[in-house]
């Protein structure tokens, strides 16, 4: 398969009693596979990431960050064997690939996902960019909103207090997700401009940039820690402004640190508007090897 495929993460329906992967060679829809997931348990790895939510991100103290190692460990390793490992049998070394998923899913960890026995992941095959697709709202306005919230008190220390970086094409965002979102307001982004919204969940400000055109983003999934998101900010403005996109300086950033704790690399995603086009309508039936 030669391109930037498109990859389309569909629910059950009328013609399709499972979930599946929809995949194309792009948006004119030719060359297309349908990839089942036949068992897949969608609410199950909701309240995986839920669980994820749970995990106080800033205590230092070894038990702590065990155990939320832990937590990513096994969203990551459950995402893979039932989401992406069927995918990945059909994707033949592609260098990059969109994936389009609904809504209500995007912070399921599709790119850094990875194999628990071998570490295979995404991350060492494609540079992925998520396009969220259907609805208007995110999982944290949908499913496990008011279990998170009664953990997830706003956090007043860790994090500095917020700025705003921009050239160009590239705006950075750093803070709470309160102040990015009212940051969001004053920022004039246009149609091939590159927002970073490093702070904790910014998957959840995605309608909020909804409407900007095709802007491109990278967003975070779960809670993030300064020491952390801070130089993997930086390593990402400097991978753009030499020329990458966000997907694939995302990409290599990762594959970078993929062998620290999933924890502090993970939980970052590129995400643009999809096009315009019709998605893939009459797609050929395959098994999966």
């Amino acid at each position: 398969m030669s391109g930037r495929p498109i990859a389309t993460l569909c629910a059950p329906g009328v013609r399709h009693t499972s979930w599946r992967w929809e995949l194309s060679a792009g948006d004119d829809g030719r060359t297309g596979l349908n990839v089942p997931l036949p068992g897949l348990g969608v609410q199950e790895l909701l309240e995986k990431v839920s669980e994820v939510d749970r995990v106080h991100a800033f205590s230092e103290y070894t038990y702590a960050v065990a155990a939320r190692n832990a937590v990513v460990e096994r969203l990551l390793a459950s995402t893979w064997s039932r989401v992406v490992e069927p995918l990945v049998r059909y994707l033949g070394g592609v260098a990059a690939l969109v994936v389009r998923v609904p809504y209500d899913l995007i912070r399921l960890p599709i790119a850094t996902a990875r194999c628990s026995a071998s570490g295979e992941s995404l991350v060492h095959l494609s540079a992925v960019t998520v396009q969220p697709i259907g609805g208007a709202a995110p999982l944290g306005n949908d499913v496990g909103q008011a279990e998170s919230a009664a953990f997830r008190p706003r956090l007043t220390g860790p994090h500095r207090p917020h700025r705003w970086y921009s050239n160009a094409r590239i705006h950075r965002l750093d803070g709470h997700q309160e102040d990015i979102q009212t940051l969001l307001e004053e920022v004039a982004v246009g149609s091939s401009d590159i927002l970073l919204l490093m702070g904790c969940r910014t998957a959840d400000l995605l309608p909020r940039i909804k409407g900007r055109g095709n802007s491109a983003a990278v967003v975070t999934l779960w809670d993030v820690e300064d020491r952390h998101c801070e130089p993997l900010g930086d390593a990402l403005v400097a991978a753009i402004a030499n020329g990458l996109s966000p997907g694939e300086a995302l990409r290599s950033v990762q594959a970078l640190r993929s062998d620290r704790p999933p924890f502090e690399w993970a939980g970052y995603a590129a995400v643009e508007a999809p096009s315009s086009q019709p998605l893939l309508s009459t797609p050929t039936e395959l098994v999966a090897r």
